[in-house]
């Protein structure tokens, strides 16, 4: 073969193998962040089968760390922080069949990173920071009948950016950021007695995590000992029945600031935030196969976002889109394709 023949093929060889690696780089590009619009009904390309991202109606008022809590179709967007970093008392009822927003009663004092449960029809929101980020042992429960407030026996221990669950008409306040310290306090509220009493501590201290509960046991998830560079991906199983915590499979990505939602028996945990910016990372949790799996990523990267599922779709509210004191106005929703 003369010197020219090899030079055209070694040319030929070297555009194949980049054009490959172009098309890889490409369709990585596309796994990882889709495409979206910015009027209207939004749609994300997908990262698995049979689901999308919709853009529903903003919420009215932008805010980050809100507790979200569903009653009926209407899902309870509850205080937060606003665009200036000051702590709000707005609550904002967003209606999941009619895409459309209406304002309640406000809460007693402004708070944001409180956590929120729904038991026999009323809403507890538990724990925060007050103005000043001074976390609050406070308990408030709102009627949603009557659109009134009334305070609850607070919880012994101040804190704030913790995990709050309902199972069988009990109230789980788990972890959180203290006076202090990170906790791995467990306090358990019964609505019907009035009194909180002490459960088994979680083994990795943390706050800022997700929280979600399946068949009957909690899931804490994620979270940090401190700020971002602390963030953690452990995942452990609380059951109420036995006062026990259990080690399951660790989440994929180290994060905090997160949220999560079930849908089906499954635990979706959506964005964050990492040392290097905002997250749009969405993984899937099952708990009955102990497994992870990538799931679409949320349109846009952020944290401090609130989230809530009803009638197989996975509502996402608020947030920030920069790590620390940002908002955003979007709601963003993970349906599956049939229900387009």
């Amino acid at each position: 073969m003369s010197e020219r023949s090899r030079a055209v093929l070694l040319t030929v060889v070297a555009l194949i193998l980049v054009g490959s690696l172009l098309a890889l780089v490409l369709s990585h590009q596309r796994f990882e962040s889709g495409s979206t619009t910015t009027t209207g009904v939004t749609t994300q390309s997908l990262t698995s089968p049979g689901y999308t991202w919709l853009r529903g109606a903003d919420l009215p008022t932008p805010r980050a760390e809100t507790a979200a809590v569903l009653v009926g179709n209407e899902a309870y967007v509850i205080g937060g922080f606003d665009a200036n970093g000051m702590a709000s008392a707005k609550v904002e009822v967003y209606n999941t069949t009619s895409d459309t927003w209406r304002t309640a009663s406000p809460l007693p004092v402004a708070m944001h990173h409180a956590g929120a449960a729904l038991v026999n029809g009323m809403i507890f929101v538990v724990g925060g920071y007050l103005e000043g980020w001074i976390p609050t042992s406070a308990v408030w429960v709102y009627d949603p009948k009557s659109g009134m407030w009334s305070p609850a026996t607070s919880m012994p221990t101040k804190r704030a950016a913790l995990a709050v669950q309902a199972i069988n008409g009990r109230i789980f306040a788990i972890g959180g950021a203290g006076e202090a310290s990170v906790l791995s306090t467990n306090e358990i509220y019964d609505p019907l007695s009035e009194k909180w009493t002490d459960g088994a501590q979680m083994p990795t201290p943390r706050q800022h995590l997700a929280s979600a509960v399946v068949q009957g046991k909690l899931y804490a998830i994620g979270g940090r000992v401190s700020g971002v560079a602390t963030n953690l991906n452990v995942n452990e199983e609380y059951d109420p029945s036995t006062d026990s915590w259990s080690a399951r499979a660790p989440m994929p990505t180290n994060r905090s600031g997160i949220a999560a939602a079930v849908e089906g028996d499954r635990i979706f945990v959506l964005g964050g935030e990492t040392p290097f910016g905002t997250l749009n990372t969405n993984e899937e949790y099952n708990p009955l196969g102990d497994t992870w799996t990538k799931a679409p990523p949320m349109p846009a990267s952020k944290h401090a976002i609130s989230a809530v599922s009803a009638d197989g779709r996975v509502y996402v509210f608020g947030g920030g889109l920069s790590v620390g004191v940002s908002v955003t106005p979007e709601t963003v929703i993970l349906v599956s394709e049939n229900q387009r």
